[in-house]
Order: C-alpha cells, then structure tokens, then sequence
C-alpha cells in the first residue's frame, strides 16, 4: 500500500488526523529535528493531514532558530535531544524570540524531570518519541490553541511529580489535560 493510501485511510478511520480549526485554518509547523530520516518521515506524516502545513525544517536548534525567524510557524516540533547536548536550554530563548509560536518537543527522555524543565522552559507540549501518530497530531493542535499537552503515556507519571510548587505552576486543569 503506498504512503498516500495509508494516510487517505488513516484519515478516514482517525479523527485525530482530519480537520479540526474552524474555518480550514492551516497550523503552520517547522520541524527540528536532528536524524534526516526521522524528519522527513515526521514531515511526509503531518503533510498528510489537511490542517498542517510543514513550512520549514532544521537540523539542530540554531537551523530552527533560523526557519522560525523565516517562515513564523504557529508550531515549532523540538527534537530534545541533540547530538551536541539537550535543547532544553534554547526552549526559553525560541519562545521568547517568537512568542506567537508554540513549541512541542520531541524526546526519548521520558524521566518526569524532562518533562517539567521543558514546560517551565515554555514548551506547549511534550511527545516521547514512541508516541502514535495521533498523539503528535493532537499534541500540535493543542498547542497551536495554547493548550499544554502531554500524551497519555506520560501524564500519569509526569501529573505525579508535579506539585503547587512544582517549577511549571501548570493549574490542576493543565495537569489533568
């Protein structure tokens, strides 16, 4: 079965893959992540859905620094895990930089610790890396409506370690999301 079909199916059988934004709004998307193979695969899957558009891509934080300055996504998708170090540090500064967009990260890192440092940092949303397709999907569009987002897997864990006084400060609500 060919890419294409897959995803025609996949849109007919998950509602996390057809539209969402009211009136056919696009959620403008640079990708940013550091292994070429898992950024086209990651760009072939979000231009198949009919709210996104891929508008740029990067291979490390500074080439995403640069597509973000370019092209002005509603979304930045963050590999956490750069072959120089975590990107965890650059978060504030991308979201600062441009505080319109919203930032998810992509990570192998599941550690709870991860997790919270990132969304104190500014991220939108946290995707481990063995998320399904549709729990990226979703995790875009919240954040794209300035929802924090974690996927399923890691709420439970992560929504554990967080406190009143945890570094975050997401609300009962956010946590519960």
């Amino acid at each position: 079965m060919s890419p294409s079909a897959v995803i025609e199916r996949e849109r007919a059988t998950n509602p996390a893959r057809g539209p969402v934004r009211p009136g056919g709004v696009q959620i403008d998307i640079v990708l940013a992540y550091h292994q070429a193979v898992v950024r086209t695969g990651l760009r072939m899957l979000l231009e198949g859905v009919s709210d996104f558009t891929v508008v740029g891509e990067a291979a490390d934080v500074e080439g995403a620094r640069e597509c973000v300055r370019a092209h002005g996504p509603d979304v930045l998708v963050l590999d956490l895990d750069q072959p120089t170090g975590s990107a965890l540090e650059a978060i504030s500064q991308l979201v600062e930089e441009s505080p319109a967009m919203r930032l998810v990260v992509m990570s192998s890192r599941r550690d709870p610790a991860f997790v919270r440092a990132a969304i104190a940092a500014g991220a939108q949303g946290y995707v481990p890396n063995a998320a399904t397709e549709g729990e990226l999907m979703l995790t875009i569009r919240r954040a794209a409506s300035a929802t924090h987002t974690l996927t399923q897997a890691l709420d439970t864990s992560v929504s554990e370690h967080l406190s009143p006084s945890s570094p975050c400060d997401l609300s009962p609500r956010e946590v519960e999301v």
